[in-house]
């Protein structure tokens, strides 16, 4: 699989759909204000890079190493994005309550500096079992023995990199919407129900052309 259109897909809906990342970034634009607004989304896509980076390196490595255990490593991946969709697809839809109006004006104490905004989104990434777990899982099914690794690995990390920056920015200057759009449990359920369709998908169509590359 090497159509980057379907990596910037699968991107844009995980970023997308709610989540820790996404609720800090609101939370943090409602606290803090316009002025450090872009100080969590910042901190999120960087520790979010950082770790996309590391697995990199590591699935360089392998594929340095032997070829073999590279598409071995492929099949195991798709595996577990089909576990990611049935999760995603099942998972209960949430209903953001501390984005709730009121909740957060009524919080007491200063607001938060743009320091300490970008360094508990980027901890907050940085320290997330699940992102690397989701890493390691997506990026070998874009990546070929034969392609040139390093050249090909740039351009799935700006993708990446890019669509989060884009989206989390998106949320924090838009948060007052954001929040209205995020309070209720619908719009979770859609967007499980959409990236676990699109993660269950993916995986099928990896694991048949690798058993149809087994059979040819």
């Amino acid at each position: 699989m090497h159509d980057l259109s379907v990596f910037f897909a699968i991107t844009f809906v995980t970023v997308l759909t709610p989540g820790a990342g996404v609720l800090f970034t609101i939370s943090s634009a409602l606290r803090g204000g316009m002025r450090s607004a872009w100080q969590a989304p910042l901190g999120n896509v960087l520790g979010s890079f950082v770790i996309a980076l590391l697995c990199a390196v590591g699935l360089g490595a392998v594929l340095t190493t032997s070829p073999v255990l590279f598409t071995a490593l492929q099949v195991a991946s798709a595996i577990v994005l089909l576990y990611l969709g049935w999760r995603a697809w099942h998972s209960p839809a949430k209903s953001f309550e501390s984005l709730r109006e009121g909740e957060i004006e009524s919080e007491k104490g200063p607001k938060p500096r743009g320091g300490s905004l970008f360094l508990s989104a980027f901890l907050l990434q940085l320290t997330n079992p699940m992102l690397f777990v989701y890493l390691v899982s997506l990026l070998p099914q874009f990546v070929a023995p034969e392609d040139p690794y390093v050249e090909r690995m740039a351009v799935l990390l700006a993708i990446f990199a890019g669509t989060g920056i884009v989206i989390h920015f998106c949320y924090s200057y838009s948060a007052p919407w954001a929040r209205r759009f995020l309070s209720g449990p619908k719009a979770s359920s859609i967007m499980n129900r959409v990236s676990g369709a699109l993660f269950i998908f993916f995986g099928v169509s990896v694991l048949v052309k690798a058993v149809a590359a087994q059979m040819a």
